[in-house]
């Protein structure tokens, strides 16, 4: 079990995401969202421990989701460089 404190980073594949993504890892475990599973999945490769989450949080069906797959993490931080603001 990790017992660094997590750190759920939303639009993590790339720019803003992805740089805050590589500043945290270093002191927390990372769980990864993204809409690019391939970009998600080579991010966390490079990140050792981390997790993902494949989801395009445009959509208002995809934040629940989100929320009901994070719900057992105890996050310490949460960081969004894009908006979740659903489409709809």
């Amino acid at each position: 079990m990790n017992s660094k404190p997590i750190a759920l980073v939303t639009s993590a594949s790339g720019g803003i995401g992805k740089a805050i993504a590589r500043e945290l890892a270093p002191n927390y475990q990372l769980v990864l969202v993204a809409r690019s599973a391939d970009k998600l999945n080579a991010l966390a490769a490079q990140l050792i421990g981390a997790e993902t989450i494949v989801l395009d949080l445009s959509t208002a069906d995809a934040v629940q989701k989100l929320t009901r797959s994070a719900y057992w993490l105890t996050t310490r931080i949460a960081a969004s460089s894009g908006w979740l603001t659903p489409k709809n």
